[in-house]
């Protein structure tokens, strides 16, 4: 354990003569002529000086209580805070490491494993996952905070990347947001990180695969598509919308799951879209590295 500190032991003997009456002495003619300086200012200007050092005392204190910026990162247990809903902390569930199997001939999971690089799917290091998609509510937080935003060049470029597409398609904010570009996805993690001290990312593609085919497991009973509405974190990955991912392809980046009003025959898998492009929702996840404490 780290011993608090205790300071240098260089010439003790010295700052121990220098730390009795003698010390005490100098610190009391140093209030008087400071005290002498004051009063013999006209009592204006003493009332002047009086007033400008409570403001400032003022102002220092509210700084401190109230400074805006990047937060400390935090130990991963801060990061599943229960702070009700509408709060900054997204629900999360731990993903297990390992290396998971491909679903075979399973007919509700098979048409989204078509990637030939999931075969097997292996995760070095457990992760937590977000159990459904940031809504509309969590990311209107995220454009008014931009949009509060005093420099104007970034403001602008921020609000270029989020577009207007998700309002037309997004009209409920407890749903799962829709066209948002992968732009937008990535600069609302890092927004969500700073605000929090919580390392959030975008999920990549094993990632993803190895949350389906974990809850798959939980549940054997795979929401099917025939379903009016998806439920339940496997339903919602599968179904709820298609999501961004971190993972790079030839045109951008990568995006997986499906609409949820595609029909099961339709089922792409992944599809590779350009990051400006506003077509997909998205969710976070935790960093690993941040499991700390």
């Amino acid at each position: 354990m780290e011993k608090p500190f205790q300071g240098s032991n260089r010439n003790k003997r010295g700052w121990r003569n220098a730390s009795g009456p003698r010390r005490n002495t100098w610190a009391r003619e140093e209030r008087r002529a400071s005290t002498s300086v004051f009063r013999s200012l006209p009592r204006p200007s003493r009332r002047v000086v009086a007033i400008s050092l409570v403001v400032l005392g003022l102002l220092i204190v509210s700084g401190l209580l109230f400074r805006s910026g990047p937060k400390s990162p935090v130990a991963w247990r801060a990061c599943l805070l229960d702070n009700g809903e509408g709060g900054l902390f997204p629900e999360l569930i731990e993903i297990p490491a390992g290396e998971y199997a491909l679903p075979g001939e399973n007919p509700d999971l098979a048409p989204f494993f078509k990637a030939p690089g999931l075969n097997p799917v292996r995760v070095e290091k457990p992760f937590l996952l977000q159990t459904g998609e940031v809504t509309v509510r969590e990311f209107q937080r995220y454009v008014d905070a931009i949009e509060r935003m005093q420099d104007k060049d970034e403001r602008s470029r921020l609000l270029d990347r989020i577009g207007l597409l998700w309002k037309k398609q997004s009209t409920q904010e407890g749903a799962g947001i829709r066209g948002v570009s992968w732009e937008a996805a990535e600069d609302f993690a890092a927004w969500l990180a700073q605000q929090t001290g919580c390392n959030y990312r975008l999920p990549l593609q094993t990632e993803w695969a190895a949350a389906v085919l974990h809850l798959e497991t939980l549940d054997p009973v795979v929401p099917s598509r025939s379903e009016p509405i998806p439920h339940g974190p496997l339903g919602i990955l599968l179904w709820g919308a298609r999501e961004w991912t971190g993972t790079p392809c030839p045109e951008g980046y990568l995006l997986v799951g499906e609409d949820d009003w595609v029909q099961p025959a339709s089922v792409t898998g992944e599809s590779c879209m350009p990051a400006p492009l506003s077509v997909g929702g998205f969710r976070v996840i935790l960093e690993p590295e941040n499991r700390g404490g």
